[in-house]
């Protein structure tokens, strides 16, 4: 029941969106995706598909998932230096 809420909330959340997911980004072989990460998932658009990935552990930056590994979205900060 909480999967299909939530399901549920992120296309209602998708579908009050006239426009993309606020972040565009490109993988390494240029093919463009939207994400909209929150705390503790990310809703993702890529290839006319949605998916809410859940947010996993991680030793260094953020990392949702889906359980069976098929998608992914893989965070990470550069360390800011100062000089």
């Amino acid at each position: 029941m909480k999967r299909l809420l939530g399901v549920t909330m992120a296309a209602s959340l998708l579908a009050a969106c006239a426009s993309p997911l606020p972040h565009q980004y490109a993988c390494e072989d240029g093919q463009m995706f939207g994400a909209m990460v929150m705390s503790d998932y990310a809703l993702i658009h890529v290839n006319d598909a949605e998916y809410e990935l859940p947010r996993i552990r991680s030793a260094s930056g953020a990392q949702y998932e889906l359980e069976d590994g098929s998608v992914g979205l893989y965070t990470e900060v550069a360390p800011n230096f100062r000089t």
